[in-house]
């Protein structure tokens, strides 16, 4: 096959992801004009329902692609969608933090898209230039999301404080691939396997490949690089904060996934070690740290910190079951907190965020609007029959499967223990302080998160559906 014909037919594999940039590209230029923020919202899903289309007929594509730059894994495949469908339930609750934030909601899109854009290139990263490049790309419209809103301090603390933990966790993400490739003499992860399995790794190689996990901890979260979670969903608008949290963390972890899959096998006891003590760590303080929040917001930063320590007890095992569990649960909890997120948005009165104290009587004035939120926080403590508890159950088999049976009891303990805060959001809601009811606000939000509910439900009460699909893509 000659250049020529090789490039177009990898240009046709990547499709998905130059449909999602020119969404983006589109959504600049109908900034520009006077059409409603429902018609630049239908845009942006005809554009990732293309794409997810694409991505459907053209099913997983195997091998490498622009000479290993580019390489879609089981794993990356999988994140794929979730990121999809994530930015397809955000696009939903644009509209309205649009008008909120005095901000066109197509500038909103074009980020979100931009974002999405870069999310894809980690996903697919069969180099660490391009994992680098999609970090980057994934990360700067995070950081202008997180300060949309320019007239709340607040946001614009959180910003800040987004930008200059992203810079610092991407000058140790790219010192380390400078490392990694002067002892390999390469950025391929392939070429860095090949050279693993020859027994060929010194000093120099341990210290990249260690900065290069200090960068993925800062961007999943894992403690010790966790503390600017917590400010930054709290500081951010709610909308930002959703999508931060979620598609955000599902392309990380992805990412991180990736890697594993090719550096792991090699050097599985020195990789799996850090991440056990990274994943029970974080499990201890996210959830600790949680329980005397006020603050909704805030809580579900500390919380996920925890839910990051269980993700990874699914990457400990590095195998096939494995990756399935964390596919499944990456599905859940990105669904999960996006709709707690959102949720708190529709029922926030000010830019301060939903306190707990605020959330009282709710149940009552907002009955709807206060169901769901209940049911993200029995989700996310893993009660049946919602995604979380499948979730968590198939993590947990498989880490105490795979032997690892102390931390296993330690995230039972933990879980136990976030009953505490979740629990306590649920009673604030239905405590009868005031029993007025209020009217439904309809709109594209509330349609939005009730369908993240029905995922919730469906991937709890039905879990042999997604878990099929899971078992296609391995």
């Amino acid at each position: 096959m000659t250049i020529p014909d090789q490039l177009l037919s990898d240009s046709i594999r990547l499709l998905p992801l130059f449909v999602v940039v020119i969404t983006g590209l589109v959504q600049m230029i109908l900034a520009t004009t006077r059409l409603s923020p429902v018609t630049v919202t239908l845009v942006s899903l005809a554009g990732y329902l293309i794409a997810a289309i694409l991505l459907a007929t053209g099913g997983m594509p195997t091998g490498d692609l622009f000479n290993g730059f580019v390489r879609i894994e089981s794993i990356g495949w999988v994140g794929s969608w979730v990121v999809l469908l994530i930015a397809c339930l955000h696009t939903l609750i644009v509209s309205r933090s649009g008008s909120t934030y005095s901000v066109k909601t197509a500038d909103f899109l074009a980020l979100q898209a931009f974002a999405v854009a870069g999310m894809l290139m980690l996903i697919w990263s069969g180099d660490l230039i391009t994992v680098f490049i999609g970090v980057e790309t994934m990360s700067i419209p995070f950081y202008v999301m997180a300060g949309i809103n320019r007239k709340d301090i607040r946001s614009n603390e959180a910003a800040m404080k987004y930008f200059l933990i992203g810079a610092f966790a991407g000058g140790f993400l790219l010192y380390g691939i400078a490392l990694i490739y002067g002892a390999t003499g390469s950025t391929s992860l392939t070429v860095i396997r090949e050279f693993l399995e020859n027994g060929q790794a010194g000093l120099l190689y341990w210290l990249g490949l260690a900065l290069v996990l200090v960068g993925f901890l800062f961007k999943i979260s894992g403690v010790p690089f966790h503390f600017w979670a917590p400010d930054v969903y709290q500081g951010a608008p709610s909308a930002s904060s959703a999508f931060l949290a979620t598609a955000g963390k599902v392309a990380s972890f992805t990412g991180l996934a990736v890697i594993g899959l090719k550096l792991a096998p090699p050097l599985s006891d020195k990789w799996i070690g850090i991440l056990a003590v990274v994943s029970g760590l974080s499990m201890i303080a996210g959830n600790l740290t949680a329980l005397p929040q006020s603050s909704i917001k805030r809580m579900l930063g500390f919380s996920s910190v925890a839910h990051a320590g269980y993700i990874l007890l699914g990457f400990l095992s590095q195998s096939g079951s494995g990756f399935q569990a964390v596919g499944y649960y990456l599905l859940v909890y990105a669904v999960t907190n996006f709709a707690a997120f959102a949720v708190v948005m529709l029922l926030e009165t000010d830019s301060k965020g939903l306190s707990v104290d605020g959330a009282r009587g709710l149940g009552y004035r907002r009955p709807l609007e206060s169901a769901i939120l209940a049911i993200t926080m029995f989700s996310l403590l893993g009660l049946p029959p919602l995604g979380g508890f499948v979730g968590k159950y198939l993590i947990f088999i498989d880490a105490w499967q795979a032997g690892y049976y102390s931390l296993v009891i330690l995230a039972v303990i933990t879980s136990i223990i976030s009953a505490g805060f979740y629990l306590k959001v649920v009673v604030a809601l239905y405590q009868p302080v005031d029993t007025s009811r209020e009217p439904i606000h309809g709109s594209l939000a509330l349609v939005s998160v009730c369908l993240a509910v029905v995922i919730i439900l469906v991937t709890g009460i039905w879990p042999a559906w997604p878990s099929g699909l899971l078992l296609s893509a391995w």
